[in-house]
């Protein structure tokens, strides 16, 4: 949703009320773009960032790893 930039907000609802539907399947933790599911970027899966992501993302709301 955050890389289609400039799109009509009624779109990018669009994609969200669809993929709310419970009648559509969808995996809890993947990457969707628009509303088809797509593999992550390299980054996310690379250990040291996931780590490094985690520590940032605990001290932001205040818990320690």
């Amino acid at each position: 949703l955050y890389a289609h930039e400039g799109g009509a907000p009624a779109e990018g609802a669009a994609h969200v009320v669809r993929l709310c539907d419970p009648a559509v399947e969808i995996v809890n933790g993947a990457y969707y773009d628009r509303d088809q599911r797509v593999p992550p970027a390299a980054v996310a899966e690379e250990p040291r960032s996931v780590k490094r992501l985690t520590k940032l993302a605990d001290s932001l709301v205040g818990q320690t790893v």
